[in-house]
């Protein structure tokens, strides 16, 4: 029988070769599977070998720039972590469970300790972006200052999470305090010759004096008007250094506040009629007596009807009104509204900043240090007052200010 022709042949050679494939099949699968597991385990070494690589290399910017990085995952406490540099900078020893917000209470300087919770409060009941410098005292009694910014995560007023960074600026601020005593003491120094030019030339164009000729008379009032000028910007840079030093205390005493403006509104008078500004006072002499920091309140006074006339074309006009409101609190207003330059729209978010001026004001007024309105803010909120303003570039500015008939007691203005 022809061995071809045989079914049994036949049967048994395809089983043969299915078997034959199906054992090739599965060692190449084999193959294939031991040679992926082989990659896989090289890419994830890779892979881990990358990210230990870059957790050293930020770990090691930390370090240098004295930076550390935290988060609190309130929904599941099992992300959050805490930094190296994090830990260094408040003086502790990293260990698994980072530390509450609560139990960083005594590594907080004594002195911003109420600040701190304040803070804190607001960045966990906020959502959004945050920002506070508080100094911290490690176990070892070293004091550093820490600036501390972030992003919070707020749903439904429920806390979702806190996450940020923590930078060291203690030299920052010690250059910076620096600059401000040398202020301080430069500005001191200077007050003192000024006033007393300012004093002579008052005497050499005062009545009953020896005759000065026109020119004579002309050049001495020059004198005087300069030396008023830096009066102003010394006075100015003081109050600066003091906020800055936290040396600008609030000495309060009882003063009619009606009585002070008219005498403000008095001494601007030359001022107003040298620009040819008519300056219109609307003010109650029944206003009751004033508990407050009476030399302040003239600063806040005079730098606001000064500026107002200073940038006011010729010609203008600045209303200057102050009114009482009762209710709920006894609060003075006072608006200064100048028919001026105005502030650029662009420009007004920085009105209160340090050491601003407005383009505009820079050319149509040179001299100034753009210290008064950044002074006045700050003064006002110790005080638990405010100030806001209106403008229209081209056709004037004007100024809102709040402040209570009884200022806060032992405040500092800084």
């Amino acid at each position: 029988m022809d061995i071809l022709a045989n079914p049994t042949f036949w049967s048994s050679s395809l089983i043969m070769f299915v078997g034959v494939l199906l054992v090739s099949i599965a060692v190449v699968a084999i193959y294939l599977a031991i040679t992926a597991r082989a990659r896989a385990g090289k890419g994830m070494d890779l892979l881990v070998d990358a990210r230990k690589r870059a957790e050293e290399r930020l770990h090691e910017a930390e370090v240098i720039g004295k930076v550390g990085s935290f988060l609190w995952d309130f929904e599941d406490p099992t992300r959050s972590y805490w930094s190296d540099e994090m830990y260094a900078l408040f003086g502790l020893v990293p260990r698994r469970n980072i530390p509450t917000i609560d139990s960083l209470e005594p590594y907080i300087h004594e002195g911003d300790r109420e600040r701190f919770k304040g803070a804190w409060q607001r960045a966990t009941t906020q959502p959004g972006v945050f920002s506070f410098t508080v100094r911290t005292v490690s176990n070892r009694g070293e004091v550093r200052n820490l600036n501390i910014e972030g992003k919070s995560a707020v749903v439904n007023r429920i806390t979702r999470s806190v996450r940020g960074v923590a930078h060291d600026v203690t030299k920052e601020m010690e250059v910076d305090r620096a600059k401000s005593e040398f202020v301080s003491l430069a500005s001191h120094q200077l007050k003192t010759p000024l006033t007393s030019i300012k004093w002579l030339s008052e005497i050499l164009v005062a009545e009953g004096a020896e005759p000065l000729t026109k020119k004579q008379e002309e050049y001495i009032k020059n004198i005087k008007s300069s030396a008023q000028q830096m009066v102003e910007m010394v006075n100015d840079l003081l109050n600066m250094s003091r906020i800055e030093l936290g040396t600008l205390a609030m000495t309060l005493s009882d003063f009619n506040i009606d009585t002070l403006v008219r005498d403000v509104f008095r001494e601007q008078e030359h001022a107003a009629a040298q620009r040819k500004v008519t300056v219109n006072l609307v003010s109650d002499s029944s206003f009751p007596t004033m508990h407050a920091d009476e030399k302040l309140v003239r600063m806040m006074l005079q730098n606001l009807l000064s500026n107002a006339i200073k940038y006011s074309r010729e010609g203008g006009t600045v209303d200057y009104t102050l009114s009482l409101v009762s209710v709920p609190n006894d609060t003075i207003y006072l608006t200064v509204k100048d028919s001026g330059i105005g502030i650029p729209a662009s420009e007004r978010e920085k009105v209160f900043e340090r050491l601003y001026r407005a383009s505009n004001a820079q050319k149509l007024v040179p001299d100034g240090t753009g210290l008064g309105l950044y002074v006045i803010k700050i003064v006002l909120a110790r005080a638990g007052g405010s100030i806001t303003f209106e403008s229209e570039e081209g056709k004037g500015t004007t100024f809102f200010v709040s402040m209570p008939v009884v200022w806060r007691s032992g405040e500092k203005a800084a």
